[in-house]
């Protein structure tokens, strides 16, 4: 089941001016493994270990508490299950798959439903009001940034405020 009601407006284009109820939380991804590795003793698949690396590096993973790592945790058992359904030794269960009755389709709504309480993806960022600066949008903050300081005349800003300083004195 996905988030309800669309993603929430910017606070400048918003018609009611209230406080927002909650802030944006900016993140950037600082390049470090965050979060505990996989347990041993699990069979984990190929696909499921680079899954679970791909979230230790995410900028998400630098805001992700212990209660959150045994959540992912379970998540990635899941996971496990929907990438390696049958055991590497079937001698042990007869041939039979791991998961018994859960299809993939079960298994791949309950992932996605999981990780979207993460901002798995660019829609579920916007609806937890994530905002992920990535090198792209850095260097176009930095591009408008310089071009606004590029409009501003200097000059009559520190005119205007030396006048303003000797009329105090």
């Amino acid at each position: 089941m996905s988030l309800t009601g669309p993603r929430p407006k910017p606070d400048d284009e918003r018609e009611r001016r209230n406080a927002p109820t909650f802030n944006t939380t900016y993140l950037k991804a600082d390049g470090r493994l965050h979060g505990p590795r996989l347990p041993k003793g699990t069979d984990w698949c190929d696909r499921t270990k680079e899954w679970w690396e791909a979230w230790r590096r995410s900028p998400q993973a630098m805001v992700m508490t212990e209660t959150d790592w045994e959540y992912m945790l379970e998540t990635a058992l899941l996971h496990n299950m929907l990438w390696n359904p049958v055991p590497q030794n079937p001698a042990t269960t007869g041939g039979r798959a791991r998961n018994g009755a859960v299809s993939a389709t079960q298994l791949a709504a309950e992932i996605r439903q999981r990780v979207q309480k993460f901002g798995a993806t660019f829609e579920d960022r916007l609806k937890l009001r994530m905002s992920i600066q990535t090198p792209q949008s850095e260097q176009e903050f930095n591009e408008e940034v310089a071009d606004l300081a590029a409009t501003i005349d200097y000059t009559s800003l520190i005119n205007k405020y030396t006048n303003a300083q000797s009329q105090e004195d």
